[in-house]
């Protein structure tokens, strides 16, 4: 009997050390998974539908429907580089695109037509060079990896900043001009709409 306990408290523990061990890389992320632990949610279903982590809920064909288009003709055959890029790093490329879309009508509008940068990046260790105050790309691909670098990395994800509302107020802060309550409307749209696999643009 002494030798089943000791087993099956093992294995609670063992339990306990994969859910938490991912968890205290910040303290964010330890009361998320704390607070998973006493309400019997995942953090998937605690951060709601606009949770960034997670599998492809579009197509690259429907990517590149919509970068054909509405976007720079450069961008147009690229949407299979957007979406590979969501599945390596684990993030649905949905929420990229919607950003693309928000910052520069998918690089025909503003810095990005020259820059080749998907999100108006200032600065990226990916970055050709810095011109204008943004990153510049060489590719668009680069210009979307150094995105996914960046949301995935220890400002974001890492910092425990998962959803479209985490994100934004940092990424897009009111005091350098922006709306990120507006930012924030246009991506969910973006999202919502996408989702259903209509290939056009709120």
């Amino acid at each position: 009997m002494k030798a089943l306990e000791t087993l099956f408290l093992c294995v609670i523990l063992v339990c306990l050390i994969a859910i938490l061990t991912p968890a205290i890389e910040s303290p964010g992320k330890f009361a998320s998974a704390m607070h998973s632990l006493q309400t019997g949610q995942t953090t998937q279903q605690a951060a709601g539908p606009y949770a960034v982590q997670g599998p492809p809920t579009l197509s690259a064909q429907l990517i590149d429907q919509l970068l054909c288009k509405y976007g720079n003709p450069a961008t147009c055959g690229t949407g299979a580089d957007l979406y590979n890029l969501g599945v390596q790093y684990g993030i649905d490329p949905v929420y990229p695109l919607a950003f693309f879309w928000n910052e520069s009508n998918f690089g025909r509008a503003g810095a990005a037509v020259a820059t080749r940068n998907l999100g108006n990046l200032r600065s990226s260790p990916l970055e050709a060079f810095e011109s204008g105050g943004y990153a510049c790309f060489y590719d668009w691909q680069t210009g979307y990896k150094a995105w996914y670098e960046l949301i995935d990395g220890p400002m974001y994800v890492k910092a425990g900043l998962t959803t479209v509302d985490q994100i934004i107020p940092r990424y897009a802060p009111s005091a350098d001009s922006n709306s990120p309550d507006h930012y924030i409307a246009v991506v969910e749209s973006a999202v919502r709409l996408w989702r259903t696999g209509k290939a056009t643009v709120p």
